[in-house]
């Protein structure tokens, strides 16, 4: 079974979420040195592929030290912004 959460592998950072319901998941990374807002230039957004209930992607450029949350849109077209719920570090 393919884990969840974020790893490091040869080709990037793999992403992969559990969230069913959702109608598109993306990945926001912070190319700063700490996390700005939402209209900083120095945010990155990498939309997730749908597989199974399961969203995914790898990232090729980015950094170990690089924050990042996770951006659900609902069906009913709310846009949530959240920590990855497997993450195994977070700052404050």
């Amino acid at each position: 079974m393919e884990r969840i959460g974020v790893w490091n592998v040869d080709s990037g950072y793999y992403f992969r979420v559990w969230a069913p319901h959702a109608q598109k998941v993306s990945v926001l990374i912070e190319q700063g040195p700490y996390w700005a807002n939402e209209t900083s230039d120095t945010l990155l957004e990498r939309a997730l592929v749908y597989e199974k209930s399961y969203w995914r992607i790898t990232v090729a450029d980015n950094k170990p030290w690089q924050l990042y949350c996770h951006q659900l849109i609902l069906p009913n077209g709310t846009i949530v912004e959240c920590l990855a719920p497997a993450a195994r570090d977070v700052p404050n």
